[in-house]
């Protein structure tokens, strides 16, 4: 569903009398997204603007629920909107990316560890992962061997998984945030799975850079090593999660008309790590 301009600006202006806010400017915008800062009461804000109701209101129980060990301040909802507050000064991961690559995947993994230790919440208010990874049975112009083994993989880790609890769904460097001296959590999809499924996606990305060094692979592989002596995952587990991922990102990427390319390639360092472990 696509926000149309005319459609979007009756929304803001409703939202401004509602929370009285100001000077509010477009930082983002895709097809069903548009986020914006401003101010309320000289303090700085964003507001997002989505179409999507179901996932916007699984992001704002996700927030309130961790408002307080990790996840950015929500200051009110109102059906396709959420206010939140500003993280100042805003920096992510992706600053770190490779630079910094060590420290970047420990804040990580202390962000992570926290936000799981506290979970103690009412499960049923969030879809399961086996939900997103039912769309792996549809037909997708993926090659076979990828989809086939994505499929078996991921039947065999839902089947295996030791709890469920709930997850971000979507905790890459861009969604993690320094704000003051702490680091926050924002954009979460709210999603019920294992502890390992929240890893892939910080591993993958920053998808395009990732995907223009020719030793990708080897940063794959490094972050996999790093995460289980920081976390005591099991490597094997989280690389395999790895991968149904990075073939369900790229069935995402299909459904929306995206560019592909960085997903072939990124699918095909995945595949050759699993296939290597076996």
């Amino acid at each position: 569903m696509k926000i149309e301009s005319d459609n979007a600006s009756e929304i803001i202006e409703k939202s401004k009398k509602l929370w009285q806010l100001e000077h509010l400017s477009l930082l983002k915008s895709t097809n069903n997204i548009r986020i914006y800062v401003g101010k309320q009461n000289q303090k700085s804000i964003v507001l997002k603007l989505s179409l999507d109701e179901n996932s916007l209101k699984a992001e704002s129980r996700y927030l309130d629920y961790f408002q307080n060990i990790g996840a950015i301040r929500v200051l009110g909802v109102d059906k396709n909107l959420i206010l939140m507050k500003k993280a100042i000064p805003g920096n992510t991961l992706k600053d770190y990316f490779l630079k910094s690559e060590v420290e970047s995947l420990e804040i990580f993994c202390k962000v992570m560890l926290n936000l799981q230790k506290n979970n103690m919440f009412n499960l049923n208010e969030f879809p399961h992962i086996s939900e997103w990874l039912s769309i792996l049975d549809k037909e997708w112009k993926i090659p076979i061997k990828y989809i086939a083994k994505a499929k078996k993989l991921r039947d065999y880790l839902l089947e295996s998984s030791a709890d469920n609890i709930l997850l971000h769904g979507d905790l890459h460097h861009e969604n993690i945030l320094l704000h003051n001296k702490d680091w926050f959590v924002i954009d979460p999809k709210g999603v019920i799975g294992e502890r390992e499924y929240e890893i892939g996606a910080f591993i993958r990305n920053p998808i395009s850079e990732l995907s223009q060094y020719k030793n990708a692979s080897e940063i794959i592989e490094n972050r996999i090593y790093k995460i289980s002596a920081m976390t005591r995952f099991e490597k094997r587990r989280i690389a395999e999660w790895c991968f149904v991922q990075i073939v369900l990102s790229w069935a995402w990427a299909l459904e929306d008309n995206l560019q592909t390319k960085n997903y072939n390639f990124l699918t095909n360092c995945f595949y050759k790590i699993i296939v290597n472990k076996e």
